[in-house]
């Protein structure tokens, strides 16, 4: 998976980088709940880079858990804001994570049902 081009942080932020796999996935379990509301919010709220770049990066890690529901949630979510983001077209997230994936995975028909 490429890496997505991102802003520099703000001044006076201090990113932290995870000493390795475990670390990085441990942080993420223990955030999980945080960034699915962090998605939620940056959608509702316009901004539309964070709307997509947050899936992105939660992408492999709601796959590996078996997260299937909210995996196919946030990428709904980073379609619709890549649209209108304009930067990055659905082109290139789908093929990382779009419909393809889901009907691979026999999942399209359920998550279909479970919207409506």
């Amino acid at each position: 998976m490429e890496p997505a081009a991102l802003a520099p942080p703000r001044p006076g932020a201090a990113p932290s980088q995870p000493a390795g796999h475990e670390q990085a996935l441990a942080w993420f379990e223990a955030e999980h709940q945080v960034l699915l509301a962090a998605v939620a919010l940056a959608a509702g709220s316009g901004f539309d880079s964070h709307a997509w770049q947050l899936p992105w990066a939660m992408a492999s890690f709601l796959r590996a858990r078996g997260h299937w529901q909210e995996w196919a949630a946030t990428q709904r979510t980073a379609l619709a804001a890549a649209t209108r983001h304009s930067r990055r077209s659905t082109a290139e997230i789908e093929p990382h994570d779009g419909a393809v994936t889901l009907s691979g995975r026999g999942l399209a028909g359920r998550i279909r049902s479970s919207d409506g």
